[in-house]
């Protein structure tokens, strides 16, 4: 940019962040099962917790489709995660009828 005429002052404000920042997988899990616990509106033995090379996969069984959505959200929200694979899946359990 500073070869362009005219262009007096350029600024480079560029930042590199590593996806991992040296976070460690076993410590990325701790993390996430922290979060997973601390949030109310999650059954956080109902879900598991992998990961491998800073990316992270939730597995298990919810009642609620917004349960598996705040699951989702509160592991989005945690610095050094690669990516999120979500395979938490929602059972509703249909009520019986006796006969």
């Amino acid at each position: 940019a500073r070869s362009v005429r005219g262009v007096e002052h350029v600024s480079d404000e560029l930042r590199v962040r590593l996806v991992l920042d040296d976070v460690r997988d076993d410590e990325l899990r701790g993390v996430v099962l922290q979060a997973l616990i601390w949030d109310p509106r999650i059954p956080a033995e109902a879900i598991e917790v992998q990961v491998d090379s800073g990316w992270i996969t939730l597995t298990g069984e919810v009642k609620h489709q917004s349960e598996s959505d705040a699951a989702f959200e509160d592991v989005a929200s945690i610095e050094g995660a690669g990516g999120i694979t979500n395979e938490i899946r929602v059972v509703t359990v249909s009520p019986t009828t006796e006969p």
